[in-house]
């Protein structure tokens, strides 16, 4: 079962679309039938690919100069874990390569926990969506990680 992170082809991203659709319209119903936005559009969307079905997906956009905001990490719930970890690595090292000084995401707070392993910490609790409380997070120094990406 190999696992590959890339960044969504265009043929992959209906598959990256109906899986945020699975996730946060049906398991979590956070949002009534579609959860894409206005950073849709110009995010880098990349995809976690097993055996070579898409099965995760994360987003990535620049809010302002030096600032990327990753966000709507989604995952079937039959390949969660590894998947979601190769997401936000990938995630964090694409943003570095892009030039961020910084990296943020809005997690739920369910998941506050998972980013914290992975090195985030939180920055502030924020609005909710859907009732679904929210914190504001932040990856450890993306610099840093950009020159060992290089390096590699």
């Amino acid at each position: 079962m190999a696992l590959e992170v890339r960044t969504a082809r265009h043929e992959e991203l209906e598959a990256a679309f109906a899986i945020r659709r699975e996730v946060f319209c049906g398991e979590q119903q956070l949002f009534a039938d579609c959860d894409q936005d206005e950073h849709d559009h110009s995010a880098v969307h990349l995809v976690a690919v097993c055996d070579g079905v898409v099965v995760g997906t994360v987003r990535l956009y620049e809010r302002d100069a030096g600032v990327w905001v990753g966000g709507r990490l989604a995952v079937r719930s039959d390949n969660r874990g590894a998947a979601g970890f190769e997401l936000v690595r990938h995630a964090v090292r694409e943003a570095a390569l892009r030039g961020a000084q910084v990296f943020l995401a809005v997690v739920q707070v369910r998941n506050e926990r998972f980013f914290h392993r992975l090195g985030w910490v939180t920055v502030v609790t924020t609005e909710g969506v859907a009732g679904v409380p929210h914190v504001l997070m932040k990856a450890p120094d993306v610099r840093l990680r950009e020159r060992g990406a290089r390096a590699s």
